[in-house]
C-alpha cells in the first residue's frame, strides 16, 4: 500500500468518524425531553458564535481543495485533491487530510492542536514514517446568523523518514452551521516555510523550506 494510499483511507476513516459523531449528538438531542416553556433552550453555539465558550470542536482538515506548493530549491507544483496528496511529502510537506482538535477559551478565543500519521512498509524492505503535528490559536465571530469567520495563526512541523520541516500556517475559514451539531469549513491556507532538510535525487543532505498557498474544505463537529 503506497503511503498516499495510507493517507486516504485514513482520512476517509477520520471523515466517517466525525459523520458518525455528529449523527449520535443529533440523536441523543433528539431523545431529551423538551424544556419547560420558561427555561431556555440550550444549543451548541450561541447567538455571537458557532461555538460557546468551553465548547470542543472536533475536526477533520484539508480533506479536498487546491495547493500551490514551491520549494526553495526551485521546484513547484500545483494540486487538485480528494482526501489524498498526489505529489506526496517530496512536493507539499503541510497539506495532508488531519484530524484536529481546537476550545473555545472565550466565545471568540480558540486554541487547538492538529496532526496525522502515515506509515509505509514496502516488500522490498523499505520503510517510511511520517507524520505532521501543529498548534494554533485563533478567533471566531459570526456576521451572520448561519455563517462565521474563523481565522487561525500556529506553527507546524512534518516529519518523514528522509525529511523534515517546519512552517508558520495561517488560515482564514468560512464556517457554515449546517447543523447545530456539524460545521462545514471552506478558506485558504498558507504554509509559510521557515526551516527544511531532505534528501536530492543523489540522497545527499540538503536544505530546503516548503511554502504551501491553498484552499481546502473540511467538517468540524462542536461537543
Amino acid at each position: 500500500m503506497t503511503s498516499n494510499l495510507r493517507r486516504t483511507l485514513q482520512a476517509a476513516l477520520a471523515v466517517v468518524v466525525v459523520v458518525l459523531w455528529s449523527a449520535a449528538a443529533g440523536a441523543q438531542e433528539s431523545t431529551e425531553p423538551p424544556p419547560a416553556k420558561n427555561q431556555a433552550i440550550a444549543e451548541p453555539g450561541s447567538a455571537q458564535n458557532f461555538a460557546a465558550s468551553g465548547e470542543w470542536l472536533l475536526s477533520v482538515e484539508n480533506l479536498f481543495g487546491y495547493t500551490y506548493a514551491h520549494q526553495s530549491n526551485n521546484l513547484s507544483a500545483n494540486t487538485f485533491t480528494v482526501l489524498g496528496d498526489p505529489q506526496g511529502i517530496s512536493k507539499s510537506a503541510y497539506n495532508w487530510p488531519r484530524l484536529a482538535l481546537d476550545m473555545m477559551v472565550s466565545s471568540s478565543l480558540s486554541v487547538g492542536v492538529a496532526g496525522s500519521f502515515a506509515r509505509l512498509s514496502a516488500s522490498n524492505g523499505g520503510s517510511n514514517t511520517a507524520f505532521e503535528g501543529s498548534v494554533r490559536a485563533g478567533y471566531a465571530v459570526m456576521p451572520a446568523p448561519s455563517l462565521g469567520i474563523w481565522p487561525r495563526i500556529g506553527l507546524t512541523y512534518s516529519h518523514a523518514t528522509e525529511q523534515s520541516a517546519g512552517a508558520v500556517t495561517i488560515d482564514a475559514l468560512l464556517v457554515a452551521v449546517a447543523t447545530p451539531h456539524l460545521l462545514l469549513t471552506l478558506g485558504p491556507v498558507a504554509d509559510i516555510g521557515l526551516w527544511g532538510k531532505g534528501k536530492d535525487v543523489n540522497h545527499r543532505d540538503i536544505n530546503v523550506t516548503y511554502l504551501n498557498i491553498g484552499v481546502y474544505f473540511g467538517l468540524t463537529v462542536p461537543f
